[in-house]
Order: C-alpha cells, then sequence, then structure tokens
C-alpha cells in the first residue's frame, strides 16, 4: 500500500516539475515569498469525497475496502404498486441502511438495514446489498410513471488500511492557508496538515502577463498522513493595475489513506505586492488583506 502511494507522489510531483518549474534552489527549511502572488488560500470543496472505515471484523469489512457516499440510481414507477430496477455500478455492495427512494411526495428507505425498503412505516418493497437490485411490490399512492431517484452509500476495493485505533471521517473539504511556500491544510475533523511548495511554473515576476499557474505541494499529519499533489489556476495578469484574479482554482492532491481528492475553490482577487525570502520567514511587513 504505501509503494503504491509513493509512485503515485512521485508521478504527481514529476508532471508538474516537467511542465516548466522555476522553484529551484529553495531548500526545506527556506521561507520563501515570492510566490504569495500565486495565492490559492481558500476552502476547497471535495467532488469525490469518501470515507475510511475502522477495519471490524463483526461488520465484514477488511483493511482495502473504502466506503463511497455517492451511489446514485434512477427508476420510473410501472404502476402505483410496483416498481423494479438495479442500481449500478454497485461496486462490492450497498452499504446498509443507506439505500434512500424518492418517489414523487414519498420517501422510501430500508431503515432497518435488513433489505426490507418501508414508506411511512410500511413495508413496500426489497433491496439486495449484492445485487443492487430493488423492487417496489405495494401501493404507494403514487401514478404510474412517476420518476423515481436514488441514493446510497457502497463499497469497493483500493482504499489503505487504517492507523490502528484512529477514528476516520469523511473529508468533504480542505481549508487551505497558503504564506509564501508554506501550506497549512485542514479538513473536516480538524486535523491538519503542514507542509510546502515542492515546485512552480512560475516566478516572483511572473504577475504581469495572464497565464496558467501550476504549484505543487507535499504537506503530512501529526500521526503520518500525507498528501501530495498540484495547485492550479488561471492568473488574469496584473499589467495595468495592483490587482490581478486567480480563477479556476483547483487542488488535485493523493492521499496516503484517502486515495485521489479533487477540490475546488472560489476566484480570488490578490493585491501583488514585493516579494522576499529568508531563512526565518516573514518580517514585520503585512500584505494587505485579500478579497
Amino acid at each position: 500500500m504505501h509503494s503504491r502511494f509513493y509512485y503515485l507522489a512521485i508521478a504527481s510531483l514529476a508532471a508538474v516539475a516537467f511542465s516548466g518549474c522555476e522553484w529551484g534552489g529553495v531548500h526545506e527549511n527556506t521561507w520563501n515569498d515570492g510566490y504569495s502572488w500565486a495565492d490559492f488560500t481558500g476552502t476547497y470543496r471535495m467532488v469525490n469525497a469518501v470515507i475510511i472505515p475502522q477495519s471490524t471484523a463483526e461488520e465484514g469489512i477488511v483493511e482495502d475496502e473504502v466506503l463511497h457516499t455517492d451511489g446514485t440510481g434512477n427508476g420510473t414507477m410501472a404502476s402505483s404498486s410496483s416498481a423494479s430496477g438495479t442500481v449500478s455500478p454497485v461496486g462490492l455492495r450497498i452499504e446498509k441502511g443507506t439505500f434512500q427512494m424518492s418517489i414523487g411526495p414519498k420517501s422510501v428507505q430500508d431503515i432497518n438495514a435488513n433489505g426490507v425498503l418501508y414508506c411511512e412505516g410500511n413495508s413496500v418493497g426489497s433491496v439486495s446489498y449484492s445485487t443492487g437490485g430493488w423492487s417496489i411490490s405495494e401501493y404507494l399512492g403514487v401514478a404510474g410513471g412517476t420518476p423515481i431517484t436514488i441514493r446510497y452509500h457502497y463499497w469497493t476495493k483500493g482504499g489503505v488500511p487504517p492507523i490502528s485505533g484512529e477514528q476516520t471521517v469523511p473529508i468533504s473539504f480542505l481549508n487551505v492557508i497558503q504564506q509564501g511556500n508554506k501550506f497549512t491544510m485542514t479538513g473536516d475533523s480538524g486535523m491538519k496538515y503542514t507542509g510546502r511548495m515542492t515546485s512552480s511554473n512560475v516566478g516572483k515576476d511572473d504577475y504581469v502577463a495572464a497565464r496558467t499557474v501550476n504549484i505543487s505541494f507535499e504537506v503530512s499529519s501529526a500521526n503520518g498522513q500525507r498528501m501530495v499533489g498540484t495547485f492550479s489556476g488561471v492568473w488574469s495578469g496584473a499589467s495595468d493595475t495592483h490587482y490581478g484574479v486567480l480563477s479556476n482554482r483547483k487542488l488535485d492532491a493523493t492521499h496516503s489513506r484517502a486515495g485521489n481528492l479533487v477540490g475546488v475553490a472560489a476566484d480570488k482577487s490578490i493585491y501583488i505586492y514585493d516579494a522576499y525570502s529568508s531563512e526565518t520567514g516573514p518580517t514585520e511587513y503585512t500584505a494587505p488583506s485579500n478579497q
């Protein structure tokens, strides 16, 4: 598992390094504010959030399974009392108690996590957790042809086993703070990752012209979890003003436990100011607040 992450990390960093890296010469402990005009500070909402569960024998969960929360499906009522279909792809199996159907004003769910579907307290059908097959066989009070929308969680192979004793939670967002070449990232659970830039396709004087910006990073948490990846965005240029806009901001990363993550953040207006670098970090100079 760890060797797979290592090669993914190397590949991710190499992709940006060969696209025009100008980072050279700044070692790990050096503060460098020369790239602060390319500011990726913000909240990145994940578009593919996953959950890494604890491994528990009684639940039948093995160490390399991942729970996804984005299973969807559709169908149509054949009549007021019958419908059937299969959600696909279902992965390894549907997570018990998560299968939900919206049928007109009616809500149907496997509330007892036993494969029986209920609506308003009454049994109205069933779902197979292993195959994804489902059926409605009782009167629902809706007309034939009524659309059915389905949501469910499902398991797949390919995750990384959780650290023994740790509590796992969804990663649905990351709050990112960039200070020069340093990054701090905080997720849903409050876990903090700190680290730095490792390469960039822009330099400190490249803010004048409009261009695409790519910055690679690596960060880690106190308990050893790691992320490597790339921030990207489209810079408006700042040739006639002190300000520019970094738009289409995106995070692509590989997490040592959650796998691949993709996040997006709002556009950011940025004030251009003189850059500097040192071994000690920022001086007393404070840049104006970004909008």
